[in-house]
């Protein structure tokens, strides 16, 4: 009988043992979804444990643009929860820098503010940007209508200069403000017929992309480079080799559609394109939808 009891308690200390290691292995989770509303573009962002000092950071090479968000998740020990903080720190390419040493963990939504936009001490807020109205810029069709619909610069407005002829396959407009010292912009959409298949200009190999750069260096001194938009699209950058930058032409690829965005200097404008000025027309095609119609 006592070898019967010993063997019981053996068996309950081993089940009380593993209870308790599977305890401790159990893990909660913060989950952040994190806007960037600074006005310029996140270069990187980190969340650190307060306790064990580890890290996870996410660097990024092109910059996160103003207007887009990232998620980023960070796990402690269950049991610790309550207890234990996160630092959440920024820092913009213009060096501009945030933290928010006492993070919980938790499912959150946060918002990197503007320097400008600052209320208190802190650089974030736990709110999800007010979503803007995105307005109607025109129509285009491909087996039925598509709608397109975008986000706005600030004071600037959409002029249709579409054909009527044409407004079944193509879509031009001209995007200006009043004040002549901004950029204005020319958006013209296309279709393709040997291009129906492509769905973006990343699913192009080298070989296709030097054909498309040479229609724009036959005539031009011009230097092509390649960025992104937000949700990860390739753009084809195109730009004068001179020192002043009098325009900037983008040219991408939505399922055989071609897309050329083109950015002119204002009239009055500095004699040069500014970083903030060429930004502003990805930030524009980054937020350029196709919506089909009903």
């Amino acid at each position: 009988m006592k070898k019967l009891t010993a063997i019981a308690l053996c068996m309950v200390l081993m089940l009380a043992c593993t209870a308790v290691f599977a305890e401790s292995q159990e893990q909660q989770t913060g989950v952040y979804t994190i806007y960037n509303v600074t006005g310029e573009n996140v270069a990187w962002i980190e969340l650190l444990d307060n306790v064990t000092g580890d890290s996870t950071k996410v660097d990024f090479p092109d910059g996160l643009a103003n207007g887009a968000s990232v998620q980023m998740t960070k796990s402690i020990p269950a049991s610790e929860d309550g207890n234990r903080r996160l630092t959440l720190s920024f820092e913009t390419e213009s060096g501009y820098a945030g933290t928010f040493a006492t993070l919980s963990i938790e499912e959150a939504p946060i918002s990197l503010l503007a320097q400008d936009a600052l209320s208190g001490a802190t650089q974030i807020s736990f709110t999800k940007p007010e979503a803007t109205e995105k307005e109607t810029i025109g129509k285009v069709s491909l087996n039925g209508a598509f709608t397109l619909q975008g986000k706005l610069p600030e004071g600037f407005k959409v002029q249709d200069l579409t054909p009527e002829e044409l407004k079944d396959s193509a879509h031009f407009s001209m995007i200006h403000s009043d004040d002549t010292t901004k950029p204005f912009m020319y958006l013209s959409i296309g279709l393709n017929e040997l291009l129906t298949e492509v769905d973006r200009l990343n699913d192009l190999d080298e070989a296709a992309l030097a054909q498309i750069e040479q229609t724009f260096t036959e005539d031009d001194n011009v230097v092509i480079s390649y960025t992104e938009t937000a949700h990860g699209t390739k753009l084809m950058k195109v730009q004068e080799a001179d020192a002043a930058v009098n325009y900037v032409d983008f040219y991408t690829i939505y399922k055989g559609y071609e897309i050329e965005f083109v950015l002119i200097k204002g009239e009055e404008g500095t004699e040069s394109l500014s970083d903030t000025e060429i930004q502003m027309a990805v930030d524009f095609l980054s937020d350029l939808d196709f919506v089909a119609a009903e």
